[in-house]
């Protein structure tokens, strides 16, 4: 008999070490469950935000071929509003050289090319 009490005891003690050791167990994940759980939606929050600055990333080389491409056609625009205004100098100083006008003609001739200026503008 003296051996059941032994088989006895040790299973007290065994159930009794299990019982010890889940409450340390649920002591120990109360301990740092905030932590963990703040350091999972710290991840979520990471995944997150890189997932944004990938798409800012693509829309900003979609804008960036964009950009290229008006800088491109405004430089064109540049050269061809350049060499415009060149040919008008030299056609309007052609054309004023050889003509003998009054200042009521000539502000009647600024007075219009003003005016269709003015309208070309408008009729973009």
């Amino acid at each position: 008999m003296a051996g059941f009490h032994k088989i006895i005891i040790l299973v007290v003690i065994i159930m009794a070490s299990c019982k010890d050791n889940r409450q340390t167990i649920e002591n120990g994940i109360a301990s740092f469950s905030d932590i963990q759980c703040r350091a999972a939606q710290l991840n979520e929050r990471r995944f997150e935000l890189f997932d944004q600055i990938r798409i800012l990333e693509a829309d900003t080389i979609a804008n960036k071929k964009a950009i290229d491409s008006l800088k491109t056609e405004a430089d064109l625009v540049k050269k061809q509003s350049l060499e415009s205004a060149d040919t008008l100098r030299v056609k309007l100083a052609d054309f004023l050289s050889t003509q003998k006008f009054s200042s009521e003609d000539r502000k009647y001739f600024d007075d219009q090319i003003n005016a269709l200026v003015a309208k070309c503008k408008t009729n973009k």
